[in-house]
């Protein structure tokens, strides 16, 4: 009898959730999932970000932005990109 852990069924299910939402492709082989991305990093975070920021009261978005910056480890050429955006 093979009895799934907590934690393998969790995984299970977050994979699942990740493939419904269509950030996972499905492939099978045999008795095996074979999972890959459907969208790059560079897609997901702007994905998630979006979502982030429109669940975010307009009047928090500046802090939210200053939370972000100030954890982040900038570049020169991200802080000119910033300045730009400011203008």
């Amino acid at each position: 009898m093979y009895v799934l852990t907590r934690s393998f069924s969790s995984m299970k299910t977050f994979i699942g959730r990740l493939v419904k939402k269509g950030m996972l492709h499905t492939q099978t082989e045999g008795k095996k999932f074979i999972y890959s991305a459907t969208i790059n990093e560079s897609e997901f975070i702007k994905s998630t970000l979006h979502e982030t920021f429109d669940n975010i009261c307009n009047k928090d978005v500046g802090n939210t932005i200053i939370e972000l910056i100030s954890k982040a480890t900038l570049s020169f050429h991200d802080i000119e990109k910033l300045e730009k955006a400011l203008k």
